[in-house]
């Protein structure tokens, strides 16, 4: 019977070296686009720069808590030149944004204009920040509150209805 040696530490070296050779052709293959989400009153707007990206090449697809683009920058070289240097990345990529709050996904807009694409997502109705004025009434120098806590969430509620 002949006796072989086993050395873990070999095969663990080899396998890091296939996972970081897969990982680093995804990174060479895969970006992600800068993404900038603003609040106002009625709207969240969802701004993405994608310089370079031909508007076809955009996929949109919205949710009432999430916005998923897709697409791809395509390298453009002319047939007679060598690169010798870029930093540009291209191909495709993929962003899932969820959002803080619920939007009406059927009445969002897009706009692509200078490589940047903006989103208006308007707010749910019930998600809008509503003010309300809650007026105080004349009371005595000894004002009681509810001390039961389902008496409270009661009053609290009535108040912001």
């Amino acid at each position: 019977m002949k006796i072989v040696s086993f050395s873990p530490f070999e095969q663990m070296d080899s396998l890091r070296g296939q996972i970081d050779r897969v990982f680093a052709d995804i990174e060479e293959t895969a970006w992600q686009p800068a993404v900038e989400l603003l609040d106002d009153s009625d709207n969240l707007i969802l701004r993405m720069f994608l310089a370079g990206v031909d508007r076809q090449a955009i996929n949109i697809e919205v949710t009432r808590e999430s916005v998923t683009i897709s697409g791809e920058r395509h390298q453009l070289k002319p047939e007679s030149s060598h690169c010798l240097h870029s930093e540009f990345k291209y191909g495709k990529f993929h962003r899932q944004i969820s959002l803080p709050i619920p939007i009406v996904n059927t009445q969002a807009k897009a706009n692509y204009q200078d490589g940047i694409l903006t989103l208006v997502l308007p707010k749910v109705e019930e998600a809008k920040q509503q003010v309300v004025k809650i007026a105080l009434e004349a009371s005595s120098s000894t004002a009681s509150l509810p001390e039961d806590s389902t008496e409270s969430a009661e009053l609290a509620t009535a108040a912001t209805a």
